[in-house]
């Protein structure tokens, strides 16, 4: 099995971007250890992320080799608990409170957890009074299967950031929302251009996974790509939809 300095790619001077296909300069490397809490035990190995100079969308492409085992074996492993540790409950109640008070007309309809993990926010929904709640999570057994129906609402919490590629994901987005229905997507926005460049940003974390770092326009480009439109409750909430927002969700303001 190869060893990770193997899996991964030189640096380069620059890529094509992987939102728009503009020029995308070396940006910065980190450690391939660097995660969102402090790093204790560096690796050694650097993953280099570039950004785009015409949406700046940043994005490493590391994990562009990567098999779905490699994944399993040197991500999404037995530390990664330690890495994230939110993952275990803390993300899952605080989402599902989020969406409950969000959504509270959308108790009845189908919803969809995309990337939902060990589906600990789908049980606190359930708990909350959503009857109609799936998970789709392609590294859990029993959940990595795609659903092949269509949802009112899908909520992607966390997982926009840890695709290499993130078209296909906007993709599988839209073909799982009804024709009037809605995606709730979350994942930190890139902050304003000193702070980027001053210290570099603490969501650029490989060790979490996090490929993928994205600005509103990037955010923008991927929508429309997939057919869909939008826009962001804050940095980190992001609603889209194909024409118009669904009934349950009339009451946001874009």
């Amino acid at each position: 099995m190869p060893s990770i300095d193997v899996i991964l790619p030189t640096q380069q001077d620059r890529l094509a971007c992987k939102c728009c296909g503009g020029d995308a300069p070396f940006f910065r490397s980190v450690d391939f250890d660097k995660s969102t809490e402090p790093l204790v035990n560096p690796s050694g190995v650097l993953v280099h992320y570039y950004r785009c100079a015409r949406c700046s969308f940043i994005f490493t492409d590391a994990f562009d080799r990567f098999t779905h085992d490699d994944f399993l074996r040197l991500i999404y492993n037995d530390r990664y608990m330690t890495i994230d540790p939110d993952y275990v409950d803390k993300r899952p109640r605080d989402t599902a409170g989020s969406v409950a008070a969000t959504f509270p007309r959308a108790r009845d309809k189908a919803v969809l957890d995309y990337g939902g993990g060990n589906g600990r926010t789908a049980e606190y929904l359930r708990a909350a009074g959503f009857a109609h709640v799936d998970v789709y999570d392609p590294f859990v057994p029993g959940r990595a299967q795609l659903p092949k129906r269509t949802y009112d609402l899908v909520i992607c919490v966390e997982v926009a950031e840890h695709v290499p590629d993130p078209h296909p994901l906007f993709a599988d987005l839209a073909a799982l929302i009804a024709d009037r229905g809605l995606v709730c997507l979350t994942t930190l926005l890139q902050p304003p251009d000193p702070d980027l460049f001053s210290r570099w940003w603490w969501y650029a974390a490989p060790r979490n996974g996090h490929a993928s770092l994205y600005s509103s326009q990037a955010m923008g480009i991927c929508a429309n790509r997939a057919g869909l439109r939008g826009g962001s409750l804050s940095s980190l909430v992001h609603v889209l939809f194909r024409t118009r927002l669904p009934d349950f969700a009339a009451h946001i303001k874009l």
